[in-house]
């Protein structure tokens, strides 16, 4: 049985198809690097429908394409006539052993019994915003009680605290620890996308925690590691050669990397420690870069269990 292509996969196949870096994606379409890393390696983060379609009109196919739905990328309307089925074919067709208008009434009904689990959870979960409506889209931006808000990405702890609401039953939460709403995450029935205040800026003084996300997240708050792991490896200039198929497949099974700044309450994304199967290495986001994770570093790692020993 054929392995089920996840949308995380067919968005790394399409982009290193066409040749390009996360970062020359990123100008293509005016999507941050940063989303588009996430969107391409965390299953947990939900994309907006909008980035699917630009990013499905971008590469040329639809977005059934996307999510695996069909193994037709674009021609999803042919005539027959053009694709040029043999008589068996065409009869296998109308047999009714494939029977194409059962799968279209299933979903059908499958279409219908989700919108109604969320109307009900609309009714149930969102009641508490009343009818009051302070938020709406504009373009890619988000605009709550006059502030715009954009797009972003990172590691964070979503309170039960609504705050807002849009006309099109989205959801608006408080980020915990956050009070003044720098960040706020946009939550529907189906996917969350985390914002950041327009033109926000990141105090980075201080380091509180580097965390590690890989099947579940370990905040080390050690100073003396936090100072060894960022001199060791977030700011080595020496390189390994790695082409970006291999690189995709090890981040797959690898350890994503967050900082944690002091007075932020969103974790920041900053690589990944990948193994290639007779090394570790660190991919360094911030500049595309690979290199050697040396004796020391790994030996502190496997102490705090993050590596194997």
């Amino acid at each position: 049985m054929k392995a089920r292509i996840t949308l995380q996969e067919r968005l790394k196949d399409l982009r290193v198809e066409k040749g390009l870096s996360i970062t020359q994606l990123s100008e293509k379409t005016d999507i941050s690097s940063s989303a588009l890393g996430e969107y391409e390696n965390d299953e947990n983060k939900g994309i907006p429908h909008f980035v699917l379609v630009k990013l499905a009109d971008f590469y040329g196919v639809s977005l059934d394409y996307l999510f695996d739905r069909t193994v037709v990328r674009e021609n999803t309307n042919t005539d027959i006539a053009k694709i040029q089925l043999d008589d068996k074919a065409i009869d296998l067709l109308k047999s009714g052993k494939i029977n194409n208008m059962l799968l279209n009434e299933m979903k059908r009904e499958f279409k219908v019994l989700a919108i109604v689990l969320y109307m009900m959870f609309l009714c149930i979960f969102l009641g508490a915003c009343g009818n009051s409506e302070n938020a709406y889209f504009k373009g890619q931006y988000l605009y709550m009680d006059g502030t715009e808000y954009v797009e972003a990405t990172g590691l964070y702890k979503e309170s039960n605290t609504i705050i807002g609401k849009t006309g099109d039953d989205y959801t608006i939460y408080e980020v915990d620890g956050d009070s003044e709403h720098n960040y706020i995450v946009l939550r529907s029935f189906f996917d969350q996308t985390l914002y950041v205040r327009k033109n926000y800026i990141k105090d980075k003084t201080v380091i509180e925690a580097l965390c590690f996300n890989q099947n579940k997240s370990k905040f080390v708050y050690d100073e003396s590691f936090i100072d060894i792991f960022i001199k060791e490896l977030l700011e080595d200039e020496s390189t390994v050669e790695i082409d970006n198929k291999s690189l995709m497949s090890y981040r797959k099974t690898g350890i994503d990397v967050y900082v944690k700044y002091a007075n932020d309450s969103v974790s920041e994304y900053c690589g990944s420690i990948i193994y290639d199967g007779s090394k570790y290495l660190y991919f360094n986001a911030q500049n595309s870069t690979t290199i050697l994770v040396n004796e020391k570093t790994k030996n502190m790692l496997a102490e705090l269990e993050i590596l194997k020993k």
